[in-house]
């Protein structure tokens, strides 16, 4: 993961929005297209920073249709 220069992007991926959270964390959203599955989709990345926990959480929507945004999978760290 790497924060572009002007702050838009991380990694790849476009941020959407940033917000911090009433408990002190940082929640960054970010949207790409990609592929999942080989089917052409749009990805959506939510991270949430602590100085204790990261979470990567993996959303996706496929190109095909109507279809809504489904969980993928998620990514939990945390430090003692």
């Amino acid at each position: 993961m790497k924060l572009s220069k002007d702050g838009r992007k991380v990694g790849k991926y476009t941020i959407l929005s940033r917000e911090s959270l009433d408990d002190g964390r940082i929640k960054i959203v970010c949207i790409g297209k990609w592929k999942d599955d080989k089917k052409p989709a749009t990805l959506f990345y939510t991270y949430i920073l602590s100085e204790k926990e990261f979470v990567m959480r993996k959303d996706v929507e496929y190109s095909l249709g109507n279809q809504q945004p489904f969980f993928r999978n998620e990514f939990r760290f945390t430090r003692n």
